[in-house]
């Protein structure tokens, strides 16, 4: 009675959606485990859709028999013997291996499609059984096993054309009675709508695991991609004020300095060093040193050409290298203005904060021809402003003192 049953409720259960239906994988082993799934649900559909199929096989088979030839023959033999063992292996299914229950519903079907063939040739459904049998083979198996079932089914194909053709294998039924037969044509219904459905079923899974799988992998790209991003922004900027560092304004000194080979013009690099930050730190704490530091690194950035570039050293040394200019004299007025910049009071709470700047600078090509010599050059002509003891001033490396 249970397998009675079971076979009632096969339509049903083919129709009726997975209990399971997994969320968007979000690791390489959820993808694993979903696919997997997938596999064992399309492997019970075959199942059932193979032991529906030889349920009905079993009816529709003496019905033909009867009504069409009279006799049973070896191949009406074989379409009772293989249904039932089929019906039986099902009933049995969760017993078998993995391996072994997905590779036995399709031998089941590749045996019954090929007998089919080489038993009524044309007349029956077996051609169109095995054209749909080698799809669900090529969906679980490899390329290469999809290739020998795709051989074996094409030689079955050319024995049995060989053989009706030359009159060996004798015409079973009657080719006039044949196509009105109900059995017949039943026959040929169940086989195309059971086998169209599951193939329906399993390449729209399939397709939609590939739909996911896509969607996380373009996920996963993305936020590489954005890690990629922000590791390079660290590795080019400073952490507290956001402006390019040492490396970054390098690789930026180089391209300007080819640049103004090829245009004639001059660059000036700007080295400042603020004035009073250590007191300004140590009186009102480093939280207001850190601030200072950000709004006097946003102001260089924002008085400056968009041409030019602002740079952090570290601590309290700052860069601004100045581009396309035609004069020397032309360091000399940025200076002062990032001076005033700097001076500017920096609210803080309730508190303003007040810090100078010593800005040295060297320019392209008058003071020296390559990056490292032209930030040495500003670096040194700054120590020198400072030690002179008069802040906010702007000394150019060629002069011998500092100068306003």
């Amino acid at each position: 009675m249970a397998s009675l049953w079971c076979l009632y409720t096969l339509p049903m259960q083919i129709s009726k959606p997975s209990k399971y239906d997994p969320p968007l994988p979000e690791s390489n082993e959820e993808i694993v485990k979903h696919y997997d799934t997938l596999h064992d649900r399309f492997v019970e559909q075959i199942w059932r859709a193979t032991a529906l199929f030889c349920a009905a096989l079993l009816i529709s088979v003496p019905l033909r028999v009867y009504s069409l030839a009279g006799k049973w023959d070896w191949v009406n033999l074989f379409f009772i013997i293989v249904p039932t063992a089929t019906i039986v292996a099902f009933r049995y299914r969760h017993r078998f291996s993995p391996m072994v229950r997905t590779y036995l519903p399709l031998a089941l079907q590749l045996l019954g499609g090929m007998t089919g063939v080489l038993g009524v040739g044309l007349m029956g459904a077996s051609v169109t059984f095995l054209v749909l049998t080698n799809v669900v083979v090529a969906m679980l198996l490899s390329r290469q096993q999809s290739h020998v079932i795709f051989g074996l089914t094409v030689t079955v194909m050319l024995v049995s054309a060989a053989g009706f053709v030359s009159g060996v294998f004798p015409l079973p039924y009657d080719p006039l009675v044949f196509p009105t037969s109900i059995s017949s044509w039943a026959h040929s219904v169940l086989t195309v709508t059971i086998m169209t459905f599951v193939l329906i079923r399993g390449i729209t899974d399939y397709r939609q695991a590939l739909q996911m799988m896509a969607t996380q992998l373009i996920e996963q790209n993305e936020r590489i991609i954005e890690q990629k991003r922000q590791i390079e922004y660290q590795a080019t900027h400073d952490a507290l004020t956001g402006l390019p560092t040492m490396r970054l304004l390098k690789e930026r000194l180089n391209v300007e300095i080819s640049r103004a080979r090829r245009e004639n013009s001059k660059i000036a690099v700007l080295f400042i060093d603020l004035d009073g930050f250590k007191l300004a730190n140590d009186t009102h704490g480093h939280d207001a040193g850190d601030h200072l530091l950000r709004v006097i690194g946003s102001r260089l950035s924002e008085s400056i050409r968009a041409v030019d570039l602002a740079a952090r050293m570290g601590g309290d040394e700052f860069i601004v290298i100045a581009c396309g200019l035609d004069q020397v004299d032309e360091t000399k007025l940025i200076a002062e203005k990032l001076r005033d910049v700097v001076a500017q009071a920096v609210s803080y709470k309730d508190r303003s904060i007040h810090v100078g700047a010593s800005i040295g600078t060297a320019v392209f090509p008058d003071d020296a021809q390559e990056p490292e010599e032209l930030i040495a050059l500003a670096d040194k002509a700054m120590y020198v402003a400072k030690i002179a003891g008069r802040s906010c001033r702007v000394y150019e490396a060629q002069s011998p003192a500092p100068v306003d």
